[in-house]
C-alpha cells in the first residue's frame, strides 16, 4: 500500500509513504532522491529489493483549517528495484 505526503515541506507531494509485507517489511518513504530500477513498479504483488537510509516523516495536508499532519514514518528509500509491472510511484 502506498500513501502520498501532501504538504508543502513533503517535496511538494512528490514524497510517498510505503508499506512493505514480508518477509523483511516496514514502512519506506520514496522521495526525489530514491533511484528506481527495473519496471517502476512499487505497487501490490511486486517482489521489492532495495536500501534505505535515515529516518523521515510523511506528512498529509488538512486544507480547512490549513494544518499538516504526520500519518507514517518509515527508513528513507535509496534505491529499489521490482520484480513486475505496474503502476508504480
Amino acid at each position: 500500500m502506498t500513501m502520498k505526503c501532501t504538504c508543502n515541506n513533503d517535496q511538494g507531494g512528490q514524497k510517498i509513504l510505503v508499506y512493505v509485507g514480508s518477509p523483511k517489511g516496514g514502512t519506506f518513504i520514496k522521495n526525489l532522491a530514491t533511484r528506481v530500477y527495473k519496471n517502476n513498479a512499487v505497487s501490490m504483488g511486486n517482489w521489492v529489493l532495495g536500501l534505505a537510509g535515515t529516518d523521515e516523516q510523511c506528512q498529509m495536508q488538512n486544507y480547512y483549517p490549513y494544518f499538516c499532519y504526520t500519518i507514517g514514518q518509515g527508513k528513507a528509500i535509496t534505491m529499489v528495484g521490482t520484480s513486475g509491472f505496474g503502476f508504480g510511484f
